[in-house]
């Protein structure tokens, strides 16, 4: 039984591949800070959101860099001193910007959390590919995985790697395989 194009279980591919490719570009994080402060600026002293800039943050930090996460960091807080010092006058210029340094400390400390998080995350996901002891057959080399199945050795590196297999023969096996048949002075 296949699944049609249009099951919601075929099209979850396409959507994950079309969400991960936005994620990973900064201009979907910029867009998401200037869509926050817009909303700032829009509802006006009352309502403030700049509790939200820990979203494009926190997602530039995972999927772009430190830097770009950490510059966000810093834009975003500008970004709304300036609406408060110009726009709405609320407050004391001081009070403003202690606001303001205060966001930048935690956005970009949050920033430096998350791209560490990340980092790790990739470290880690890099030594769980292949370690620990593998069960192998002394006789074909096939490897037994987590659910008890006997898998060939090369399709189950390259389902846990990115390395990538081609065969050949060493000398030593042409020696005892083949004996002086394959030698380069003894071919027909």
């Amino acid at each position: 039984m296949s699944i049609s194009k249009s099951s919601p279980k075929a099209s979850l591919p396409a959507f994950n591949g079309l969400l991960s490719r936005a994620l990973s570009r900064r201009f979907t994080h910029g867009f998401i800070g200037v869509g926050i402060l817009f909303l700032d600026v829009m509802t006006g002293s009352f309502l403030m959101f700049p509790i939200l800039f820990v979203v494009p943050v926190s997602l530039s930090g995972w999927f772009c860099s430190r830097r770009f996460a950490i510059s966000l960091a810093i834009l975003l807080p500008l970004g709304r001193f300036l609406i408060a010092a110009f726009l709405e006058r609320a407050a004391p210029m001081i009070y403003l910007a202690a606001n303001g340094l205060i966001r930048v400390a935690v956005l970009s400390f949050i920033a430096f959390l998350v791209s560490s998080a990340r980092q790790t995350a990739a470290l880690h996901e890099r030594v769980r590919v292949l370690e620990g002891i593998l069960p192998i057959c002394g006789f074909c080399k096939a490897i037994r995985d987590e659910h008890g199945q006997w898998t060939q050795m090369e399709a189950y590196i390259t389902r846990r790697s990115k390395a990538q297999f081609s065969h050949s023969i060493c000398p030593k096996c042409i020696e005892i395989h083949y004996g002086d048949s394959l030698k380069p002075g003894n071919r027909a």
